[in-house]
């Protein structure tokens, strides 16, 4: 007796009995935290590492290109505000690898105590509580790059000004 119609999929509310009846079929065995060592375990561990900085380098390039459209759109000289760019972009790197490796502990942590699936939503607070606490460190280090290329002509401290990056810087962090 087929528990599916002629289209294949199942009639009714027998769903749950046929993915019961086949739950033997399909078992997923998921590891344990920490995973028991495997020869190639160091082989994983750097293609993970070396997946992570690609990506990366694909996200800061993408939003370096970006800033540079809408910085030109908004009237600034995209090749005189690149320096600028890179160096605050390279000077938060050290903000993002430290988001990241918390990511990660909180990440072994959480599935430690519960199931995966059910990490999720402390994982999106996570992210979003790491780039809360790091978008006032992102405007802070981009105010001190604007301070020390604009030198020696004196800069105002605007605090409008401060809390938009803060809310960009934000944005891109949560996005990381």
């Amino acid at each position: 007796m087929s528990k599916k119609s002629a289209n294949g999929y199942c009639r009714g509310g027998e769903w749950r009995a046929w993915a019961l009846a086949r739950k033997e079929e399909v078992m997923i065995v998921e590891p344990s935290w920490p995973a028991e060592p495997v020869a190639n375990n160091r082989l994983h561990a750097n293609s993970i590492r070396n997946a992570a900085l690609i990506f990366g380098v694909y996200y800061w390039s993408v939003v370096f290109l970006l800033s540079s459209v809408v910085w030109a759109v908004a009237g600034t000289n995209p090749w005189e505000s690149a320096l600028g760019k890179l160096v605050h972009y390279s000077l938060c790197s050290i903000v993002v690898v430290g988001i990241s490796i918390g990511m990660f502990h909180w990440h072994k942590w959480l599935i430690r105590s519960r199931a995966p699936e059910d990490s999720l939503l402390y994982l999106f607070l996570g992210s979003f509580l790491f780039a809360l606490a790091a978008a006032p460190v992102w405007a802070g280090l981009g105010f001190g790059v604007y301070v020390a290329f604009t030198w020696p002509a004196p800069v105002t401290f605007d605090i409008r000004d401060f809390g938009y990056d803060m809310v960009y810087g934000g944005g891109l962090l949560f996005g990381w």
